[in-house]
């Protein structure tokens, strides 16, 4: 059959063979917005990433059945022109997970441990930071915000890994069958916890969550992790509370800007751990994310019904055959 997917990101094909099988083409495009537009318009795939599709892009797109994101998050994605122009939208939920709580867990112990410092002396030749002293975590309370797939796979592994307590705080999860994982309210989960990390979609509501008045309401001396979407925090606020001491450290994957801008007052800090939006980045995780991907595509273009991870619901989709 006539295929033509469109991949502007390079990305593990493992999962598009299939595909390419039944006589799918790859196409190319520039990077920008512009580039972008040139190179949908004759596609009826997108294997997205990282890109914006405005509706400007999507009206550019007269043949598009599917976007099949490359990840979780879809807030580049503008999900209703998308439905209104008969177009699905998937994405892959789990495949990231447990590489992205990994990555939180590492980001729990370095901020604990004053990693940062440590290393910024050790660079120069300084060894006087082994003296310095950082903190445990067995036996300490974690505040999950947000408990979904990364969010019950974080508790899982620092629950029994690592000997700590769970917090979790989610609208739309009152329970769960993970033992020693306790449901709490936002207020009580700050309030209570040694660490606070961020695991929230990025909509509307959740836009600047992590604010001044979050961080003052955290227990003195705790620990921030965000390892979700740079949007949901402040980071002048977040950057205010560890120079006045109300934090102890923080850990981040994600930022408000991407890149981070040179002149943020983050690289400043010697008690923030920082990396650059990879938490995902595995060879493991990406391979799940290729094959997961690929199904979504299979779904629409072969066996011509709903992506299994479809996150819209046009009305009139496109047909895929």
């Amino acid at each position: 059959m006539e295929m033509n997917i469109l991949i502007p990101t390079d990305l593990i094909m493992d999962g598009v063979k299939p595909l390419i099988d039944q006589g799918a083409d790859i196409l190319r495009c520039p990077s920008g917005e512009d580039g972008l537009i040139e190179g949908i318009k004759d596609a009826d795939v997108v294997l997205a990433r990282t890109e914006y599709y405005t509706r400007k892009v999507l009206e550019s797109a007269p043949r598009l059945k599917i976007i099949a994101r490359y990840g979780v998050g879809v807030e580049k994605i503008d999900l209703k022109a998308a439905e209104d122009l008969g177009i699905w939208v998937s994405n892959v939920p789990t495949a990231l997970s447990n590489a992205v709580a990994e990555h939180v867990v590492m980001l729990i112990l370095m901020a604990s441990r004053n990693v940062r410092y440590s290393t910024r002396l050790l660079e120069k030749g300084d060894f006087s930071a082994r003296f310095t002293l950082g903190h445990e975590i067995a036996g300490k309370t974690l505040g999950l915000i947000g408990f979904g797939n990364i969010g019950r796979n974080v508790a899982t592994k620092c629950i029994n890994g690592l000997g700590m307590k769970v917090l979790f705080y989610d609208p739309y999860v009152k329970s769960t069958s993970i033992e020693g994982a306790c449901p709490a309210s936002i207020d009580d989960l700050l309030a209570s916890a040694d660490i606070v990390s961020l695991h929230l979609p990025l909509v509307e509501d959740t836009k600047g969550f992590a604010d001044k008045a979050f961080f003052s309401k955290m227990k003195d001396g705790a620990i921030f992790i965000n390892a979700a979407r740079g949007g949901e925090m402040v980071e002048d606020d977040l950057v205010d509370a560890l120079l006045s001491g109300k934090l102890y450290a923080a850990g981040l994957d994600c930022y408000s800007t991407e890149p981070l801008p040179l002149s943020s007052k983050l690289y400043q800090l010697d008690n923030v751990i920082m990396t650059p939006h990879n938490a995902s980045a595995t060879y493991e995780s990406l391979t799940r994310c290729s094959y997961e991907m690929g199904k979504n595509v299979w779904d629409v273009m072969i066996d011509d019904k709903a992506p299994r991870n479809a996150v819209n619901h046009p009305l009139n989709p496109r047909k895929g055959r």
